[in-house]
């Protein structure tokens, strides 16, 4: 591995931004293919990271409020 990637993936672990971690190379890939400006590759990697982030607390909270279970017909005996 690219002594560079290797540096990347050790601060975006240190940062905490797993998602980011994870798919920064094929967002690259993309920005490269589309001949995509610094700016426009900044904004898609911190856009991806602001919906994962927000996906995720809404799963935690969801799952923290504990809300009973949609009730159906098919559920009654």
């Amino acid at each position: 591995m690219n002594v560079k990637y290797k540096t990347i993936e050790e601060q975006l672990e240190y940062l905490k931004l797993a998602h980011t971690r994870d798919n920064y190379k094929s967002i690259i890939s993309i920005a490269e293919k589309n001949q995509t400006s610094h700016l426009d590759l900044l904004c898609s990697i911190i856009d991806a990271e602001t919906v994962f982030r927000q996906e995720r607390a809404l799963q935690r909270r969801l799952k923290n409020a504990k809300l009973p279970y949609i009730k159906t017909m098919e559920n009654y005996n």
